[in-house]
């Protein structure tokens, strides 16, 4: 799986370093379709990991607003199941985690620490930064072009210059790679602040990831060659940003309980769950058999503000197929907590609950205007097509298949649904998923030829 991770990495440098059409800077479009082309490497998610991931976006959206961070597109989080340690963002407002980082990371701050250093990555465009940079970096590529005849010509000296202007352009990329590291270590720990998250707990993750990717090994008389800062140069600028601006602590009591629900999750009820919180052990244990038996209603009574535990319990009432007594709980959640609607998860329970509940009118004139917005659950679509076709609105219905079939990341076929003799090809639904498929198959292409 290091492998995939890699390979998806190299994309993104081969895209920034040899593109021609982005080669002084991304636009909000061209960044979401690089997000997105990466993003559609993974495939579909794994069910088991779908709460986890909305329990990370739940406090993801509370920090951004917070810290009054306004992202150019909505966050997407994609935890990959694997045991590599790592995270990273791509552009386009995606971030991505592996389970094996979890795993490591058992302080939910830890954990937080990582996510908003990957948050920062996106909010302060590193991703259209970088092409920019490459853009600036002709210069440096004139040196080596202008140096090369100088080995021929002058075989020991001219060496010497070509190397040098070799390892002048590579540092220089270098250290400019290093400080967006830098950038973004000092941005997590400023959103963790203003969250009520342990900023000092960036040091322990720090050394968590520093014991399995092995920048500590790395000598400090060639630290420049490393994409990433030195471990000890990071925890040192975060220790000293904490002495500069202390913190005052808010308490995380709920966050920590929702992270140890989830890790009790991800291991397997034989494996203990490796966490200083040993409090939490009996509640791990109740709530693994609640799991069991499809009832966590006793616990929610006991934690009714945990997101783990409302998510559990709406997932339950709608596997019950109790429609009414789902909604009726989801609109109690929406009333106390504002987060709780943004949730992908829990919008697309809203939308399976309103496919039983409301007539297909009712349901064409709530969600016809989500063909025009991005990240659309699939459930939705299907039904939504399906009560286009029962009100003979089959121009509709093309478009809601096309629009199904851009989410799904199959552009070709959206764009051959648009071509139906019934749909108007310039109204504003069909011309926006053609702008979107377009875009989608012109970044692949490119990307395949690399």
């Amino acid at each position: 799986m290091l492998g995939h991770f890699i390979k998806k990495i190299l994309i993104s440098s081969l895209v920034l370093s040899s593109t021609t059409a982005w080669s002084k800077s991304l636009s909000q479009l061209e960044e979401k379709a690089l997000g997105e082309y990466i993003y559609r490497m993974e495939g579909p998610q794994k069910f088991s990991l779908i709460e986890f991931e909305n329990y990370f976006l739940y406090e993801l959206n509370r920090i951004c607003d917070l810290s009054d961070v306004h992202l150019d597109h909505p966050l997407t989080l994609r935890i990959i199941d694997s045991n590599t340690v790592n995270a990273f963002a791509t552009s386009g407002s995606f971030v991505f985690i592996y389970t094996g980082i979890i795993k490591q990371l058992t302080d939910v701050s830890e954990i937080m620490g990582v996510l908003c250093h990957e948050l920062t990555h996106t909010k302060e465009h590193h991703t259209r930064r970088t092409v920019e940079s490459r853009s600036d970096s002709n210069n440096q590529k004139m040196l080596l072009l202008a140096t090369f005849p100088m080995v021929l010509l002058l075989p020991g000296i001219g060496e010497l210059f070509y190397a040098m202007a070799v390892d002048q352009t590579f540092i220089q990329q270098q250290l400019f790679s290093q400080q967006m590291e830098y950038e973004a270590d000092a941005g997590a720990l400023e959103l963790m602040r203003n969250a009520g998250f342990d900023g000092s707990k960036l040091i322990s993750a720090f050394e968590s990831l520093g014991r399995y990717q092995g920048n500590s090994m790395i000598p400090d008389h060639f630290s420049y060659y490393a994409t990433h800062p030195l471990t000890s140069d990071r925890i040192a600028r975060v220790k000293n940003a904490l002495q500069t601006h202390p913190q005052f602590v808010l308490a995380i009591d709920r966050a920590q309980l929702d992270y140890t629900l989830l890790l009790s999750r991800l291991y397997q009820p034989y494996e203990k769950i490796p966490s200083t919180h040993d409090n939490y052990a009996t509640l791990i244990e109740t709530y693994r058999a609640g799991i069991a038996d499809k009832d966590i209603s006793g616990l929610l009574k006991t934690y009714p503000h945990s997101v783990m535990l409302r998510l559990d319990r709406l997932e339950q009432l709608l596997y019950a197929e109790q429609w009414k007594e789902a909604g009726e709980f989801n609109q109690k959640q929406e009333e106390h907590d504002h987060y709780w609607a943004r949730l992908p998860i829990v919008q697309s329970a809203v939308a399976t609950i309103d496919s039983h509940q409301l007539s297909q009118k009712e349901f064409i004139r709530k969600y016809q205007g989500s063909l025009l917005t991005h990240n659309v659950n699939y459930e939705m679509l299907k039904y939504l097509a399906e009560c286009y076709v029962s009100q003979n609105m089959h121009d509709l219905y093309h478009i809601t298949q096309a629009k199904y079939f851009l989410e799904c990341g199959a552009y070709d076929e959206a764009l051959s649904q648009l071509k139906h003799p019934s749909v108007n090809q310039h109204s504003i639904y069909a011309q926006a998923i053609k702008n979107d498929a377009e875009l989608m198959i012109s970044v692949n292409r490119r990307l395949r030829s690399l």
